[in-house]
């Protein structure tokens, strides 16, 4: 599911993430659309959220992750955090 929504162009994408999440609700799942928005991991995105997400699919500034890199990119976003200067946005797309 994650493949299709970075691979659509937007607003297509954020379309289909909300056709796939009204799949999963229908069929008595609970969605939870995982993403790391401005250097914080959210479970479970809001309809604001997930545009967000979605809109800055292919910016050069957005990084598309794996599971595997999850805890790297967290501890990058905590060590520039901590630098002296305030990080700019970071938006992860799983």
């Amino acid at each position: 599911m994650s493949n299709t929504r970075t691979g659509f162009p937007f607003p297509e994408n954020t379309a289909l993430a909300s056709r796939l999440e009204s799949v999963v609700r229908h069929n008595g799942g609970v969605p939870a659309t995982v993403g790391i928005l401005n250097g914080i991991g959210r479970i479970g995105l809001s309809v604001e959220e997930l545009i967000e997400l979605t809109s800055s699919a292919g910016k050069p500034e957005t990084k598309k992750i794996s599971r595997r890199d999850l805890a790297y990119i967290l501890g990058l976003v905590t060590l520039i955090s901590r630098s002296h200067s305030s990080p700019p946005g970071l938006e992860v797309i799983f």
